[in-house]
């Protein structure tokens, strides 16, 4: 259990990075009612400085000195527009609230351009949502004016900055402790039978455990002149562990088929907040002998069924897309001793254990991220807009009808309605991630009303008691928002409902009333993203698998190079591990929608429908491209040596990469690939991932019929 825990948060990233938000918000809490004390205000500018400073935080995390403190000019100017928008609101609902989703809609349409212009947009969104959350007592619009509003974004910044100074992040310290738990989780993961649930999910957090590894690594900035030669050395470490402990027991004989329990699960390829396992999928044209066989989200074998089966087109050998070899000449490499890597594997470990105490040592700090590049122009102009403009479009409609509606069934709590339907279009990725994310928050969110509202009443009239709930909902919440947003949902529910309690808002009612006014939200999102400029789950996906490819394209150009370099190719075969991560988190909504269609046909209400195949899905193609990610790393392991000798095959698998992605562009030239015959298991195991992947991908529509007389003609006579 601890060790499950443990890999929940690898190297507690998350959690210090929660508690550092906390740490703020307690600072802007005490900051702002001295202040408040001092001039005396209500205490309405003590919760708006509060949750400033948790929005911000989120917002200049992991960002430059100079974009940090900008923050100290941006978030003021824009806290002065939220004052004045909090007055309106005090004195006409229904204009103020005009101008406020007008305000919103621009933040939000900022963020679909690039740079500085999409960091303001973020800053710009947390003044106005925290006036959301507490509406402005009007007595403190008349007593300060719009300078309340400056204030609190003053105090909020400078808590959030005092504290990332007090705590900083220590990216090679954290990325040593996530090693330690890696190791922890590989023999974890040799101790489990292969083949079942429990070593799936298990291999699935091995992986996960890797990448953070591997992003704090890339986040740690070395005083120069530095030597980033451990750093290399670790992740080189973890890469090879991870390939090892994902070997098969032993390779099947050719023209064998495996049983149901004869291959494990390889470690996956994506660490995504997808879902740990995956209903049964549909045989593909490749493989149509083959029962129904599936994947997770991260190509380890889901629950109750066995890795997948791809025939390779060699001879009708079959070969197992979540496993792969060690990508040397025909060697057995890092899996010969056994299964799981056996003494291979204690070296593998040995050799991360000794990696990460020499990176535990190194000083360095926190790097900014790289800044997301604006998007390319899109052939149409404005009839055909841009992702980012459809979803501030989108939100900006939502916004505007939960506001309509709540205030009519509502008029003292139209705000709850409001707040969900920024949450659940605000970081919306397409229209069924509006539906996901609206299901995850009704889920939490009814639980949290449920519970929130109990323990209001429990600490009700003892102000110090309740504040402590707050920021302990406030602390989990945080910590677990990346685990499941429902999580998220549950805690930010109860503590408004502890928020308001302190306002003196309690009673059975409640209990009611505050679940309606989330469905509502929901309800009003979900419209929106379905009928105004909707963006389809397909489309997000497409756009991400095109992503994807052109690194995995990437990969083998470097690998077929005349000197291959093998760091260059470990950098890429993880850069394709966090594309499909993003796939991964991107095909979230897709994946449930596949769950919940074939756990209705599997029903037993259903009868003989239960024998019927299951019909093919979008999160089908996407379990098949998150499977060539295994294959990747094992290749990245290969030696320049056996890469030379392997140049032809990896010619061939290019080729039938570029068929895959005419394929997925929907290109009609597109032409079924050509099997790799002889080579490292691991290029022939990709190549067949590949095979898997196009017969995966649906069809392109057939293109219209050439307009002719002859139909007529024949009908006439």
């Amino acid at each position: 259990m601890l060790i499950r825990l443990r890999l929940l948060d690898p190297g507690r990233v998350r959690l210090r990075i929660a508690v550092r938000t906390v740490l703020a918000a307690v600072a802007a809490l005490l900051v702002s009612g001295a202040v408040g004390r001092a001039a005396g205000l209500p205490g309405g500018m003590v919760v708006i400085a509060t949750v400033v400073a948790v929005m911000v935080s989120r917002s200049l995390h992991a960002t430059s000195l100079p974009h940090r403190l900008s923050a100290l000019a941006y978030v003021p100017l824009v806290g002065v527009l939220a004052a004045f928008v909090g007055r309106l609101m005090a004195q006409n609902a229904w204009f103020g609230a005009g101008v406020f989703v007008a305000a919103v809609g621009g933040s939000r349409y900022l963020m679909r351009f690039g740079g500085k212009v999409r960091r303001f947009g973020r800053l710009a969104l947390t003044p106005l949502i925290a006036v959301l959350v507490t509406p402005v007592p009007p007595s403190a619009a008349k007593a300060t004016g719009p300078l309340w509003g400056a204030v609190c974004g003053v105090i909020a910044v400078a808590c959030v900055l005092g504290s990332q100074q007090l705590l900083p992040s220590r990216p090679t310290r954290e990325a040593a402790a996530a090693a330690g738990d890696f190791v922890r989780g590989a023999a974890r993961l040799r101790a489990l039978a292969p083949g079942g649930a429990r070593h799936a999910k298990a291999a699935l957090a091995l992986h996960r455990t890797a990448l953070t590894v591997e992003d704090r690594l890339d986040a740690a900035r070395l005083p120069a002149g530095a030597d980033r030669t451990p750093l290399d050395t670790l992740a080189a470490a973890v890469l090879t562990a991870e390939v090892t402990a994902g070997q098969p027991a032993a390779a099947p004989a050719p023209g064998v088929r495996p049983g149901p329990g004869d291959e494990p699960a390889g470690a996956g390829g994506s660490g995504g907040a997808g879902s740990a396992q995956a209903a049964p999928e549909q045989p593909t044209p490749s493989d149509r002998a083959a029962p129904e066989q599936g994947v997770s989200a991260q190509g380890v074998p889901a629950q109750g069924v066995r890795a997948p089966v791809v025939r390779s087109r060699v001879a009708g050998t079959p070969a197992a897309v979540g496993s792969s070899g060690t990508g040397g000449a025909g060697t057995g490499g890092p899996g010969a001793d056994g299964p799981g890597g056996g003494g291979a594997l204690d070296d593998a470990l040995a050799a991360v254990r000794a990696a990460a105490a020499a990176v535990r040592g190194v000083r360095a700090v926190q790097g900014p991220a790289p800044e997301p590049p604006a998007p390319a122009a899109r052939p149409g102009g404005w009839r055909n807009p841009q992702p980012q403009a459809r979803l501030a479009a989108q939100l900006a409609v939502a916004m505007a009808a939960a506001f309509a509606v709540g205030h009519l069934v509502f008029p003292r709590h139209w705000s709850w309605a409001m707040i969900t339907a920024f949450v659940v279009c605000s970081a919306a990725r397409g229209r069924g991630d509006v539906v996901h994310r609206s299901g995850l928050r009704v889920a939490g969110a009814f639980i949290g009303a449920v519970t929130g509202t109990l323990v209001a009443h429990l600490v009700a009239g003892d102000d110090a008691a309740a504040i402590t709930v707050i920021f302990c909902y406030l602390l989990v919440g945080l910590w677990l928002r990346e685990t499941t947003y429902a999580a998220w949902a549950f805690c930010v529910t109860s503590l408004l409902a502890v928020l308001y309690g302190l306002n003196g808002e309690q009673g059975g009612a409640l209990l009611v009333q505050r679940p309606e006014g989330i469905l509502l939200g929901s309800a009003c999102g979900i419209a929106a993203a379905y009928f105004v400029l909707p963006l389809p789950t397909a489309t997000v996906l497409r756009g991400r698998a095109a992503r994807a490819l052109r690194v995995l394209a990437d990969l083998l150009v470097a690998a077929r190079a005349p000197e291959p370099r093998p760091a260059e190719i470990r950098r890429l075969a993880r850069r394709f591990d966090r594309a499909t991560r993003e796939l991964a988190v991107a095909a979230a909504p897709a994946r449930a929608h596949r769950a919940l269609i074939r756990g209705t046909l599997g029903h037993p209400a259903w009868g003989t429908r239960r024998a019927a195949p299951a019909p093919p899905h979008a999160a089908d193609w996407v379990d098949a491209l998150t499977a060539c990610a295994h294959a990747g790393r094992a290749l990245a392991l290969s030696d320049a040596s056996g890469l030379a000798a392997a140049r032809p095959q990896l010619g061939l698998a290019a080729r039938n990469l570029g068929q895959v992605r005419r394929r997925l562009g929907n290109r009609p030239d597109a032409a079924p690939p050509r099997p790799v015959r002889t080579g490292p298991p691991a290029v022939i195991r990709l190549d067949a991932a590949l095979v898997e992947l196009y017969d995966r991908l649906p069809a392109p529509p057939p293109p219209p019929p050439p307009s002719s007389q002859a139909p007529a003609a024949t009908a006439a006579g």
